[in-house]
């Protein structure tokens, strides 16, 4: 993680801008944050902003915008992804328990 880090500090302008947006959707889109956080990203960019590098304005709408656009993109490939990838061999033993969950059970559905 910290050679993705150290590589961001170093870019700046649209380049940074561009990097930190998609580090922020990615993890709340397709869970990229696994890899690096995309609060982490921010920091960065705010780090970026003061060393003059990024206007701290631009950051600003850009962190917001691809923090609220993230959510909703993940939720329409789970919309229309989402049965097929928990159809899928390797999802099988989470299968029963989403099928309980879609159905709407009051009960605890685990096992």
């Amino acid at each position: 993680m910290s050679s993705v880090t150290a590589e961001l500090a170093r870019v700046s302008g649209p380049v940074a801008l561009l990097l930190i947006a998609a580090l922020v959707f990615g993890e709340t889109a397709v869970f990229l944050g696994f890899v690096i956080p995309g609060e982490t990203a921010a920091v960065l960019g705010g780090v970026l902003a003061s060393r003059g590098r990024v206007s701290l304005p631009v950051l600003i709408v850009v962190v917001v915008a691809a923090a609220v656009t993230g959510p909703l993109v993940g939720y329409e490939i789970g919309r229309h992804l989402g049965s097929r990838m928990i159809a899928a061999r390797r999802m099988r033993p989470v299968a029963a328990g989403s099928r309980c969950c879609s159905a709407g059970s009051s009960r605890c559905c685990g096992p």
